[in-house]
Parts: structure tokens; C-alpha cells; sequence
């Protein structure tokens, strides 16, 4: 296709927008950046599956201008209006409504809208043409931005401060659009604390992404649920090595994929077929080291773990990602983000409204010091885990998607006999700043009921303290029964179940210690 074929080409006016010309712009000499193939491809995607398309595009907020033919960003314009009115969008009915609208033969007829949808056979390489056509529109936005910018200051006759601030928001107007699609008017975001308030007020609140302690009903009444709404982005847990995290991690997101919620898990010192064995053995009960020593297990035993095989295996793709070779923090982000942008799409395409389709519910890191990052720090690995840590609460608070990241413990609390701190998260000056919830456990050296345990036993007692809860309560603790070997916490439900998680220290508080 020649753009000077359609260069001047006039469209009569629409009832509610003014007259558009086809017209394309060009640079000095040269032409501006553009694919038309991209273009063609993406409608005919569009035509073949207008529903999933037409989601993602509204995620990434495509617009018909970005479309470098005026004819292709009309046809996307129709499809669209048809596709949020709920009107079914095929070749035929853009066609009779391209027709309606007294365009249909301005655009080059029927003929030339059925060319568009006989591009590609599947819609597999969709994502790719609308990011195409996404980048080089704002290209386009971008160098004609600077030539006119270019002309006003070879005209420039005084008023520098004025020019240079003109210009400089319309750059960060474009900036801000293209890294920041999804940020909301300051109006509709005035808007939403004041519906949430009233909600609130009037005991209406929408509990569908809060996120109970799983398997843990008693832990999360004392605790509360984890809410992005409650700004609950960043949850770290934290313990000495080999003192239960991965555990007790594992088996919240088990019960709350049993509850149908959606995670991506990243798995930095274990692999994902050990990981889902225990996911299945914590369900049936089964002792996991004891089956591969002796291979074998009660018929009725058996059969409960394969079933729980069989579950896991069928939601892999669907409500559960894992991933055992992402290390790189760079890595991890990109991972996350085409796959909450997927679980986007697929709730859009099931009918969902922009508001609730949310993404993922939630992320799990195991664990955050093993994470690296190809940003170079010379060997201060103080530095390295306060960036790491800083940018996945970006990451989070970003995504508006929660992250439950496991973290280490300095053995400062072991040496000293006595309950860890918040202040003792290791390798680092800001992690306790950048988290909104951090819980730790805890081995005491007794029993509630005076045995002596070490933290080594099959089955121990165990604290888990929740040491800081940005909007929550703080400085609680809860005992906890660890099965070891069956890999599986429980709730010891005492009359002092609740109870202050830190004592004073003697020299008082350190910054970041204190209950809030």
C-alpha cells in the first residue's frame, strides 16, 4: 500500500466528531516511523478475535491515532466503539456500521475491510502488533513534538522560560502515557477514596482480594487478611535458615489456590518438581522424605496423593506459574508483568470490567537474598538488597498486586535466646522501610507446656510474630504447631493465643522496632 495513495483523501463529517482528512505526516526527508503491515495484521487479529484483542489493546490504551494509515486507526475506532457497546464485531457488522455511519465507501468499501481480516490465520502473534503499532504512533508523537519544538526555537523571539515550559509537559505528558498507561486522573482517584470510605462506613467493603493466612482462620483474625486495598504490596517473612519459611509460605498459597486465587511463584533455592510434591503431600498428610526412602505408602494414602498430583498438574497455567530459573531481579519483573497482563486479558475477554479485572492475586518469592541483579553495586550487598527490595515494592505497589517474599534473619536473636526483631532483617539498612508487613518466626527454647525443643524436632512450637503491618496491627504473636516432616503448619488455639509479640528491650526501642 502506498501512503500518497490515501494522502488527501477527505471523510465526510460524523454526527459527534469534526471532519477528518486522511493525511500522513512526514519528517525532512524522510518518513516517519511506521509499519503498515503491522497495522493490516493487527486488524485482521482484531476481526478474527475481536474479543481478546480488543481487551489487551484497552489495556495498553491504544488509540486510532497511533495508527499510521488514518483508514486502518477508523477501522479500529468502529471495532472498538462496536466492542464496548457489547455489539458483536465480525467483518460484516464493522462493515454495516462503517456504513451507517456514511464511511464505509470513503474507506475503500467492503472490499478493502475483507483484505484487512485475510492477514494471518490465528491471533498467537496478536500482543506483538499491538505493542508495534503502540510504539511507533507514540514515535511519530514524539518527532513531532521535537520538529515543532525545533522550529520555536529557531523563531525563538523571547519567552524562554514560557517555550521551555510548553514543551517540556508536552514531553512528559508522552513520557508519562507511555511508561505509565494506567495511571488514573487525580479526580477519579479523589473519587475512589471517598466511594472506599463510604464502603467502609457502612460495613460494604469488597473483601474479594483479601488474602487469608492459609489454612491459618485464627492467624488471620488476629492478623487480618492481606488487602492491596489496605496497601498490603510488599509481605515479608522472615525466620533463620532452615527454620520453616518455605513452608509456611508454601502452604498459604496452597489454600488460597484451593480458593481459586491466582500465583506466579518464583523458586530460587529448590526446584518446581520438589515444590509441587510437597504442595501435594502437605494436603494428603504424607510424609514426602519417608516415601522416597521406602517407595511406598497406604493404598488409601496413595491415592489421596495422586489426587492432589492430578489437581495441581490441572491448574499449571491457569491459577498456578512457577518458575525455578528466574534469578535475575530484572527477569523476575519481566515475568511478572506479562503474566499479570495475561491473567488481565483472560478476565477481560470473560466479561470482566476494567476495575475487576485485576491480575494476578498474588506473587511468591523463595527467597529474596538469593535474588540478583545485573546493576552493578562493587561488592556492597547492603546497597544490592535495599535496591532489590525497594524495586519489587515498586513492582508491587505498581502492579497493585501482592508480593510474599521470603526473607533471612541475622543470628543475632539465636545467640541472644530471645525473640527476633524486625531491625534484624539481614544484609540490609531499608527492607524493614520498604515492606509493608513483615512476620517472623520464631523457636522458643520451651514449649508452652515446658519441653525443652531445638527447633530440629519432627513437630515443634513455634511463634509467629507480626512485626510490622503498615495499616494493621503490629507487635502480635500467635503459636503455631510445625509438622516437619509433614511439611504442614497448625493452629495451637490457647486462651492467650494473641498476645504482645516483642518485649521491651532494655535500651528501648530501635527505629523501626516500635508497634505502630
Amino acid at each position: 500500500m502506498n501512503p500518497a495513495d490515501v494522502s488527501e483523501r477527505p471523510l465526510p463529517p460524523e454526527s459527534s466528531r469534526p471532519a477528518r482528512k486522511w493525511r500522513v505526516l512526514e519528517g525532512q526527508g524522510r518518513p516517519l516511523p511506521h509499519s503498515l503491515e503491522a497495522e493490516a495484521y493487527l486488524l485482521s487479529a482484531l476481526l478474527l478475535d475481536p474479543a481478546d484483542v480488543l481487551a489487551r489493546a484497552e489495556i495498553i490504551q491504544l488509540t486510532p491515532e497511533a495508527f499510521y494509515d488514518p483508514r486502518h486507526g477508523l477501522i479500529f475506532d468502529v471495532a472498538r466503539d462496536m466492542w464496548r457497546k457489547k455489539l458483536p464485531v465480525a467483518v460484516h457488522t464493522v462493515a454495516e456500521e462503517l456504513k451507517t455511519r456514511g464511511q464505509l465507501e470513503h474507506l475503500g468499501g467492503y472490499a478493502f475491510l475483507a483484505q484487512a481480516s485475510e492477514r494471518v490465520p490465528t491471533t498467537a502473534q496478536a500482543g506483538f502488533f499491538l505493542e508495534k503499532v503502540f510504539e511507533q504512533g507514540l514515535l511519530r508523537a514524539l518527532i513531532r513534538e521535537a520538529a515543532a519544538t525545533s522550529e520555536e526555537a529557531y523563531g525563538y523571539t523571547g519567552g524562554l522560560d514560557e517555550l521551555l515550559g510548553r514543551h517540556a509537559s508536552k514531553f512528559q505528558r508522552l513520557a508519562d502515557f507511555a511508561l505509565r498507561r494506567n495511571r488514573k486522573p487525580q479526580r477519579e482517584v479523589a473519587a475512589e477514596a471517598r466511594a472506599y470510605a463510604q464502603a467502609a462506613m457502612h460495613g460494604r467493603l469488597d473483601k474479594a482480594r483479601a488474602i487469608p493466612f492459609g489454612g491459618l482462620p485464627h492467624t488471620t483474625a488476629a492478623f487480618l487478611s492481606f488487602d492491596v486495598r489496605e496497601e498490603d504490596w510488599l509481605c515479608i517473612l522472615a525466620g533463620v535458615p532452615n527454620g520453616g519459611k518455605s513452608t509456611l509460605l508454601r502452604q498459604h498459597v496452597a489454600h488460597n489456590l484451593v480458593a481459586g486465587k491466582t500465583f506466579v511463584v518464583f523458586l530460587l533455592e529448590t526446584s518446581r518438581r520438589r515444590w509441587l510434591m510437597a504442595l501435594a503431600a502437605m494436603f494428603a498428610g504424607v510424609n514426602l522424605r519417608e516415601l522416597e526412602e521406602t517407595r511406598t505408602l497406604f493404598p488409601a494414602k496413595a491415592q489421596c496423593f495422586d489426587e492432589w498430583l492430578a489437581w495441581v498438574e490441572s491448574i499449571m497455567e491457569t491459577q498456578l506459574w512457577i518458575y525455578d530459573d528466574q534469578f535475575y531481579l530484572e527477569d523476575i519483573e519481566r515475568q511478572i508483568r506479562d503474566i499479570n497482563r495475561r491473567v488481565r486479558e483472560r478476565q477481560l475477554a470473560a466479561g470482566c470490567s476494567l476495575e475487576q479485572a485485576y491480575g494476578l492475586d498474588g506473587v511468591l518469592g523463595d527467597h529474596l537474598h538469593l535474588v540478583q541483579t545485573r546493576k552493578e553495586f562493587r561488592g556492597n550487598r547492603e546497597a544490592q538488597v535495599s535496591y532489590i527490595g525497594r524495586t519489587l515494592k515498586l513492582l508491587h505497589k505498581g502492579l497493585d498486586v501482592p508480593g510474599f517474599w521470603a526473607a533471612q534473619l541475622n543470628r543475632s536473636s539465636r545467640v541472644e535466646k530471645r525473640r527476633p526483631r524486625v531491625s534484624e532483617l539481614r544484609d540490609s539498612g531499608t527492607l524493614e522501610q520498604d515492606a509493608d508487613a513483615v512476620h517472623l518466626i520464631h523457636t522458643p527454647e520451651e514449649s508452652k507446656a515446658g519441653a525443652k525443643q531445638d527447633g530440629t524436632l519432627a513437630t515443634h512450637e513455634v511463634e509467629l510474630i507480626q512485626g510490622k503491618r503498615r495499616n494493621g496491627p503490629a507487635d502480635l504473636a500467635v503459636d503455631l504447631l510445625f509438622h516437619r516432616k509433614l511439611g504442614s503448619y497448625e493452629e495451637l488455639v490457647r486462651p492467650d493465643a494473641v498476645r504482645p509479640g516483642h518485649t521491651k528491650p532494655k535500651s528501648g526501642y530501635k527505629r523501626g522496632e516500635a508497634g505502630r
